[in-house]
């Protein structure tokens, strides 16, 4: 069946006898609902949520050990670029598929927010479990 072919079908309703524009309404929705259809899912080239969330973790925590040595931006980037990428061979993501992937989770706004709703409840545990773990100062008395 051809693109044509579903037209022809649609010309061939009997406008004068019994038909009604409820009917024809009905079968054009139903045309444009299966011309609409899109594959569901992520392709495959995508890193999944949870992949995509372990990466920025990673990034963030990358990001913020920097930004604690308190030097100048572009100094900074010369030190996170390097780290960046060995965090991409070690997880064995090209700058492709990173590409694609944040081009996915951008045209899905509301997966995307749950990768970083699992960023940031990752982040809160681990500082969470930091500061437990670091001892209390306690002055002498």
């Amino acid at each position: 069946m051809t693109n044509f072919d579903s037209f022809k079908m649609v010309s061939t309703i009997n406008l004068t006898k019994g038909s009604s524009w409820k009917t024809i309404l009905v079968v054009v929705i139903s045309l444009l609902s299966l011309y609409s259809c899109k594959k569901a899912g992520r392709p495959d080239d995508v890193l999944s949520q949870e992949e995509l969330a372990d990466l920025m973790v990673e990034f963030y925590l990358a990001e913020g050990k920097i930004n604690s040595l308190g030097i100048q931006r572009d100094s900074a980037m010369k030190l996170f670029l390097p780290f960046e990428q060995s965090v991409m061979t070690k997880k064995k993501v090209s700058d492709e598929t990173l590409s694609r992937t944040y081009r996915y989770y951008l045209d899905h706004p509301l997966e995307f927010e749950k990768v970083y709703d699992a960023v940031i409840d990752t982040l809160s545990l681990r500082e969470t479990k930091a500061n437990r773990i670091q001892p209390r100062c306690v002055g002498n008395r």
